[in-house]
Formats: C-alpha cells, structure tokens, sequence
C-alpha cells in the first residue's frame, strides 16, 4: 500500500470509528454515553454534560477535518501531528484513571487503544 493510501485509508477509518461510538454520543448526551461505557453516572449535573459536549464537540471538529484531509493527506499533513498528539494525551489520561482505579475496566482498554492510535497516526503520516 503506497503512503498516500495508507494516510487516505488512515484519515477515513479515523472517523469512521470515533463519530457513532464517542463524539456523536458525547455531544448529544453525555451521561447516556457514559452509562454504556459503564460510568457511575451519579447525580447528573449541568457542569458534567457541559463538559462532555465539549469533549465531543471538539471530537467531531477533528474527525469531521480528519474526513476532508483525507481528500488530500499531504497538504493536509498536520492533521496526523494533531490526531497523534491527542492519542498520546488520551492514553496519559487513562493511563491515569488505571492507576487511580477512577474508571470503568472498559477504559483501562483504551489506554492501550489510544497509545497504538498515536502510533498509528504518526506511522501513517505522509512525508
């Protein structure tokens, strides 16, 4: 596979998993999301869903741009860096909540999940 089909395949897969499964749900109802990952959703609050559509809104931004990149992977090559940087964050978060044992088993999972994803990211960057 040429490194152009590799970002291109890369940059349509991205969103093809993170839309249904956690920006759409987090944007609409956070603590619905949340109850399906295995969340203590608690009381529900303002400042909980306010955050979590926020975290989803700014997932939808980044996969939404991930969809147009894959137009073009090269002139879109930041793309890569961003997704790339925001995995390792995200396993540094989970990673985080394992130790703390603050966090449903299913996101012990996603610490490994977002760490290959940022391999992933920056391995299928173009040159």
């Amino acid at each position: 596979m040429s490194e152009e089909r590799r970002a291109r395949v890369f940059l349509i897969a991205v969103p093809a998993f993170f839309l249904p499964l956690f920006a759409i749900p987090l944007f609409v109802d956070p603590y619905w999301w949340a109850e399906r990952f295995g969340w203590d959703t608690g009381p529900e609050t303002d400042l909980g869903n306010y955050l979590g559509r926020c975290v989803g809104a700014i997932a939808i931004a980044i996969t939404v741009t991930a969809l147009v990149a894959a137009r073009d992977p090269g002139r879109y090559r930041a793309i890569f860096t961003v997704l790339a940087f925001a995995g390792v964050l995200l396993a540094i978060v989970h990673l985080r909540g394992l130790v703390e044992d603050s966090q449903p088993v299913v996101e012990h999972l996603e610490t490994a999940m977002y760490a290959g994803f940022a391999a992933l990211a920056w391995w299928c960057r173009p040159p």
